[in-house]
C-alpha cells in the first residue's frame, strides 16, 4: 500500500509515523533573495526573490518535478517561509505530492538582528553583536536563538522520527522525503544524518539554490551528492544537473 493513501484523513501525529518509511532524503536551499544579496541576517523575515532567483526557482522547480517522474511515495516538508515554502508550493503543484510546512525547519532566529547587515547590527547592540561574533555555536542572539539551541532542536525531531524508522521499519520501501528548507537548518540536517559533529556543517557548502542527496538505511546516512547552480556569471547557460540517482 502506498504511504501517501496510509495518511490520507489522518492527523499531523500520524503523518509522522509515515515519514519513518522514507529511505531517500532530497534536501534544498531555496534560491537567492535580496536579503542574500544584501548580506542580511534574515531568518523569519521575509524577502523577496531576485531576478536570478526566480530564474533559478523555475528551473528548480521543474528539475526536482521531473525527478520525482514516476516516484509513488513522495512527501514534501519545507519550511513555512515563504522563500522555502514557495518553491515546495509549486514542486507539489507539478507533482501532486503533498506538502506539509513544519516550523521545525524554519531558519534561525536572528533575534533583534534580523533583517539587519552586519554593520547594522553592530550598531545596534554591539557589545551583543560581538559576543555572538566570537561564539556564535553557543552565544544566544538576544530575542533569537544560538546556533547550540537551534541545533538541538533539530537534532531532536529528526532524531525521534529516525528512532521510530529503526523501532518500525521491517521492510525496504522505496520513498523519498523532499525537504525544503534554509542554510543553517540543512547543514543541521546534514551533520545530523551523517552523524558528524555540530559545527561541522560549516565544512558542507550548500549553496542556494543547491541540494543535497541521502540515502538513509538501517541507522546510516550516505550522502550521494551535494549539487549547485552555475555560478553568477554563467548564469545564462541555467543549471548544473542536480539530482543524481
Amino acid at each position: 500500500m502506498s504511504i501517501l493513501r496510509k495518511i490520507e484523513g489522518e492527523s499531523q501525529e500520524s503523518f509522522a509515523f509515515a515519514i519513518l518509511k522514507f529511505m531517500k532524503l532530497i534536501l534544498i536551499r531555496h534560491v537567492e533573495t535580496f536579503g542574500n544579496l544584501e548580506h542580511r541576517f534574515n531568518g523569519k523575515t521575509e524577502s523577496p526573490y531576485t531576478d536570478r532567483g526566480y530564474r533559478d526557482k523555475n528551473r528548480l522547480v521543474l528539475e526536482a518535478a521531473e525527478y520525482l517522474k514516476g516516484e509513488e511515495n513522495v512527501l514534501i516538508l519545507s519550511s513555512p517561509i515563504q522563500r522555502a515554502l514557495t518553491i515546495a508550493k509549486e514542486i507539489g503543484e507539478k507533482t501532486s505530492f503533498p506538502v506539509l510546512p513544519d516550523d521545525h525547519l524554519r531558519e534561525f532566529d536572528f533575534g533583534i538582528f534580523d533583517g539587519m547587515t552586519a554593520q547594522e547590527a553592530e550598531a545596534c547592540n554591539r557589545e551583543a553583536y560581538m559576543k555572538w561574533i566570537f561564539d556564535h555555536l553557543h552565544e544566544k542572539i538576544p530575542q533569537g536563538d544560538s546556533y547550540e539551541q537551534k541545533y538541538l532542536t533539530i537534532k531532536e525531531w529528526l532524531g525521534t522520527l529516525l528512532d521510530e524508522f529503526l523501532k518500525n521499519n521491517q521492510e525496504n520501501c522505496d520513498a523519498i522525503l523532499v525537504i525544503v528548507a534554509h542554510g543553517a537548518v540543512l547543514r543541521m540536517l546534514l551533520t545530523t544524518l551523517l552523524d558528524l559533529p555540530m559545527d561541522a556543517g560549516w565544512h558542507l557548502d550548500l549553496k542556494l539554490g543547491g541540494s543535497a542527496v541521502i540515502d538513509y538505511e538501517a541507522g546510516y546516512g550516505i550522502l550521494r551528492s551535494l549539487n549547485a547552480p552555475f555560478p553568477k556569471e554563467e548564469d545564462g547557460t541555467g543549471y548544473v544537473k542536480k539530482f543524481i540517482r
